[in-house]
């Protein structure tokens, strides 16, 4: 979407998604719990946006000197679209239901619906394990806790010895300190190596270790952005919003015949790699921001958390 905005007004951008709306993926986890959240978050599509799947693409040409590509997308709905330059966004991949199956079309009420069915059978359940420790499994930990506190048995596992492993200890402490103050429990340095088959009332038997019960190369006016990306940065949303900045840019560039710009120096003012900025949630009123190696705890990162959210 940022992309589209950044190029409409110099070319005619055909937007295609499968899903019939856009929604703001670090709000999924907030919507599990709280389905009316996503009345917010879940806005259906504008009419210009072609809502189907990509099913191949093919290049007329495939010289890299070349300015076009001038190329086909076939779409899973019969029909074909001409491009002389695209850009593959495809997104990040979770299960159900916090990221919907991309190659199905749906619409915002479908999404609204699958948010409420998993609100019930979270509300239905006594015991929760969610494994992994990064910013998804936190956040997700401080929703159920946050929503239901000391109502359910809630423990996180993470094969590694903190929380957040990717941001600096403080914030990891402070997201653990935060979870258990609220009763999830937290298996460390551990792994699930036995997910076991689900019985009579959907139980399941989980075994720990320890024993605890696309890359796109050469392919000219091509191009990606976000987790499909062969890059080494961090995959999250600003990430995200500046390779969809920089690949607009290298349109305008490719269709002028000036020189590409490479990420993320070609929009980080010359930086070779970006910043480290991440923002997890911590339910609704708590949180821990980290800005390269500056890390805030508390009330601040939630609500700069919902400005971001509300610019989206």
């Amino acid at each position: 979407r940022r992309a589209e905005r950044l190029l409409r007004d110099e070319f005619d951008v055909t937007l295609v998604d499968a899903k019939g709306f856009f929604e703001y993926t670090p709000s999924a986890l907030r919507c599990m719990v709280e389905p009316n959240y996503a009345e917010r978050c879940v806005i259906p599509q504008p009419q210009r946006v072609v809502i189907a799947a990509v099913e191949s693409i093919n290049l007329e040409n495939e010289q890299i000197d070349e300015s076009r590509a001038k190329g086909v997308a076939h779409l899973n709905n019969g029909t074909t679209l001409a491009f002389d330059y695209c850009l593959l966004c495809l997104g990040s991949s979770y299960v159900a239901p916090i990221k919907p199956d991309p190659m199905n079309a749906s619409t915002a009420s479908d999404r609204v619906e699958a948010y409420q069915r998993e609100c019930e059978r979270i509300q239905e359940a006594e015991d929760i394990v969610i494994v992994g420790g990064g910013t998804v499994g936190v956040e997700l930990a401080a929703e159920i806790v946050g929503k239901w506190p000391k109502k359910k048995n809630v423990t996180l596992i993470n094969s590694q010895g903190r929380l957040l492993s990717r941001m600096p200890e403080a914030a990891g402490r402070y997201a653990q300190q935060w979870l258990e103050t609220r009763g999830c429990d937290m298996i460390l340095q551990d792994r699930v190596m036995d997910w076991g088959n689900e019985t009579a009332g959907n139980a399941r038997r989980i075994v720990t270790k320890n024993g605890r019960v696309i890359t796109v190369k050469g392919m000219p006016g091509v191009f990606a952005v976000g987790d499909c990306t062969n890059t080494g940065e961090e995959k999250n949303a600003l990430n995200a919003d500046l390779q969809a900045s920089l690949a607009a840019e290298n349109i305008r560039r490719l269709a002028r015949g000036a020189a590409l710009q490479t990420f993320p120096s070609g929009v980080c003012h010359g930086a070779w790699e970006p910043p480290s900025i991440a923002c997890v949630s911590l339910y609704k009123w708590h949180g821990t921001m980290q800005f390269n190696g500056l890390v805030i705890n508390g009330r601040l990162p939630t609500v700069v958390k919902h400005m971001i959210e509300n610019l989206q």
